[in-house]
């Protein structure tokens, strides 16, 4: 999904402020946005990684989650030289990005 036409503020307005057709609006933009972030997050996750496998950690990719009904996309990078079990991983990162979109508990009514 991209972020086009179909979320411009008439879109919005269109539907009423506080409406469901508008809360649904918001949360159809929210998946679009953080489909948009993929690559950026892989990016940013990976960039990080290789600074601390320069620093002597080998950490690499252990999951990819695009969790689109909560807007969120995350990695996870692991060092698992000394074992999978998670009892046995030297280091952990994540990087997590949450997005948020309308204006929840913000309701006039």
């Amino acid at each position: 999904m991209k972020i086009d036409e179909r979320f411009a503020v008439q879109e919005f307005a269109a539907r009423g402020r506080n409406s469901r057709a508008s809360d649904q609006l918001a949360q159809q933009l929210q998946v679009a946005i953080a489909q948009e972030l993929v690559p950026d997050v892989r990016r940013v996750a990976e960039s990080i990684a290789g600074r601390l496998r320069a620093l002597g950690h080998p950490v690499e990719e252990l999951e990819f989650e695009l969790e689109e009904q909560v807007g969120s996309v995350g990695v996870t990078f692991v060092d698992t030289s000394e074992g999978s079990e998670r009892s046995h991983h030297r280091l952990r990162f994540n990087l997590d990005v949450i997005v948020s979109v309308g204006f929840p508990g913000y309701r006039d009514d």
